[in-house]
């Protein structure tokens, strides 16, 4: 094997370190980015249930109200 291509192999296998290094660190910011979402989401599932329990009534109320004018809306 030549010089140039000893170098040229080199530097593609420095490369594809650099790119799969890169690769880890946005796969763990995925990560970490998809555990906050979830994490908020079931926040706010969980303060909809508390406010549903505190107001039934109204709760239920605003339920068929909105029914309602989707029914209307999707009906035409």
């Amino acid at each position: 094997m030549s010089d140039k291509t000893a170098k040229s192999k080199e530097k593609l296998i420095d490369s594809v370190e650099e790119i799969a290094e890169e690769a880890a660190t946005l796969r763990e910011e995925v990560v970490a980015s998809a555990e906050d979402i979830s994490a908020r989401a079931r926040e706010g599932v969980q303060e909809l249930e508390d406010l549903i329990k505190a107001h039934p009534v109204q709760s239920t109320l605003v339920a068929f109200g909105l029914g309602f004018i989707l029914s209307r809306f999707l009906s035409r």
